[in-house]
């Protein structure tokens, strides 16, 4: 068993949403991380504990199912490590993420008819569902694909010579965002069956890795809320 963090990545992106127009989003998950070392190899294990959606609007609210979330396949990631004025630093690269569809290369499915679409989160609706909750409108359903492709580099908060023996730093780095696309193929409400664009902005995704010293998602979820108030929220709407 290896040492346990709590970690928080958070993209920031800007959509352009049927009725709501133009909103800066964050998406936050929230994981459990395990650190391992395989043959001098260090690895992190990760597994979706929540994601957490907040927008710059106040008429609506997004709610991600932990249906959805515990589709999202945990994943374990060789690590790069380095070091920067006695800071340890980290890099890493997972693979692919797709969201709502079978793998298979090519463009995301643009139908509900397309063969790769399937129930993903297992609520019996196509594709994976993400709820919105619109006061003049109640909650609607919304069936989507997504990809995302990240990489992140990350370095320790204290310096090695700071820490005692055993004892693991809190990590913060940088989120660069390769390729995030998403597609709505479908909707519980007219309005919203067109598909909003997301822009990623990787100079205001971020991420944060905390020391754990129980390797659950309760534990997890206990330290990293509250989430910190983000300025990218509170900046003017994009042209």
């Amino acid at each position: 068993m290896g040492a346990f963090f709590a970690m928080e990545l958070t993209v920031a992106l800007a959509l352009k949403v049927p009725f709501l127009g133009e909103v800066r989003s964050l998406s936050r998950s929230l994981l459990l991380v395990e650190q391992t070392e395989l043959e001098g190899t260090l690895f992190h294990e990760q597994k979706l504990c929540n994601i957490e959606v907040e927008d710059n609007t106040r008429f609506s609210q997004t709610e991600i199912s932990e249906q959805f979330v515990r589709s999202i396949t945990h994943k374990k990631v060789p690590i790069v490590l380095g070091e920067k004025d006695g800071h340890v630093t980290y890099y890493w690269d997972p693979s692919l993420v797709e969201v709502g569809y079978h793998p298979g290369g090519g463009a995301l499915p643009e139908q509900l008819g397309d063969k790769r679409v399937y129930d993903w989160d297992n609520d019996s609706h196509p594709a994976a569902t993400v709820l919105l909750h619109i006061p003049m409108l109640g909650e609607v359903e919304v069936y989507v694909v997504q990809r995302n492709d990240l990489r992140l580099t990350g370095v320790a908060v204290q310096r090695s010579s700071e820490l005692k023996a055993g004892e693991a730093s809190e990590i913060r780095g940088s989120v660069q965002v390769d390729l995030l696309e998403q597609k709505v193929l479908d909707s519980s409400h007219v309005i919203f069956r067109n598909s909003a664009s997301a822009t990623p902005f990787s100079s205001d995704s971020f991420f944060r890795m905390i020391p754990l010293s129980i390797g659950t998602c309760t534990e997890a979820l206990k330290i990293l809320y509250p989430l910190e108030p983000q300025p990218w929220l509170t900046g003017e709407v994009l042209d």
